[in-house]
């Protein structure tokens, strides 16, 4: 890869062409698009935002844009990788993983922003944290997320979007959602307890829940499920509120095979249940 040298207050930094950054006055690295670079180092020695301590968490105080250049570890299933303390943060994986020690429950998050607005996080992985792999609050976005071996997956709060993640093999939850919020495109399967764990007036589309240890899609109230396939789970395919319809989804195997596949909900179109067999 062809590199460039930069020097800056006396030090040669090599740049790939890819990668190139600019220090702000404040001496915090950023790529060329504006985004604050994240690393291992960065967070340990801190100032990746004002009031950002050396060591993790790496606090981000600042609206603004953020992206991942390399892995970031933690140490103990206590210690959480980031934590947002500000509305309006874009956090870029970048294709990297926030990787803890895949240890027994704690208290460590990948992201925790739970008491903030408006907060996204992308393309990449979290994986083996002592709690939640992402924790965001009203108005939130996980998209493009591998979230493996934590605690639960992930949890965002109302108004909120999940789309195209995949949660596996969490100890308790893959995806817990609250009202108003949509689930689209995931893959969630193998989780110790529910699959999809939702609140009132949202929207589950077009996803895979598979093999989870107890319900596969699991909600209460008014809300609705579509084109979902949902097979191998513990229990109840669907555990639905009275007032969910549901439609067009593939519900099979599931363990409680001697009975129902659908625990209440509303039939608003064809479903099937076992082979080829319409759900009752």
């Amino acid at each position: 890869m062809f590199t460039q040298g930069l020097h800056v207050r006396g030090m040669l930094i090599c740049l790939s062409m890819g990668a190139a950054l600019h220090w702000g006055a404040t001496g915090v690295a950023h790529a060329v698009d504006g985004m604050i670079l994240i690393t291992q180092q960065k967070a340990q020695t801190g100032s990746v935002t004002p009031g950002d301590a050396p060591g993790f968490p790496v606090t981000l105080s600042q609206p603004g844009s953020y992206r991942l250049s390399g892995n970031l570890t933690v140490p103990d299933q206590n210690t959480t990788a980031i934590q947002v303390t500000t509305d309006n943060v874009t956090i870029d994986l970048n294709g990297f993983s926030i990787l803890g020690p895949n240890l027994a429950n704690g208290l460590g998050e990948g992201i925790s922003a739970g008491s903030r607005t408006n907060i996204s996080v992308l393309n990449g992985t979290v994986r083996g944290m002592g709690s939640r792999g992402v924790f965001l609050g009203n108005k939130g976005r996980a998209q493009g997320l591998q979230l493996i071996s934590n605690s639960e997956g992930v949890q965002v709060g109302v108004d909120s979007l999940i789309k195209d993640v995949t949660a596996l093999d969490n100890r308790i939850t893959g995806v817990y959602i609250f009202g108003k919020s949509t689930i689209l495109n995931s893959v969630v399967s193998q989780n110790g307890e529910d699959g999809i764990l939702a609140g009132d007036d949202c929207l589950i589309q077009g996803n895979t829940v598979h093999g989870n240890g107890r319900y596969g899609i699991s909600l209460g109230g008014s809300s609705t499920v579509l084109q979902n396939t949902v097979t191998g789970n513990a229990d109840f395919g669907l555990l639905l509120g009275s007032r969910t319809g549901y439609a067009q989804n593939v519900v099979s195997d599931n363990k409680i095979i001697s009975g129902p596949q659908v625990s209440g909900g509303l039939q608003m179109g064809t479903n099937v249940c076992g082979s080829d067999t319409i759900c009752p």
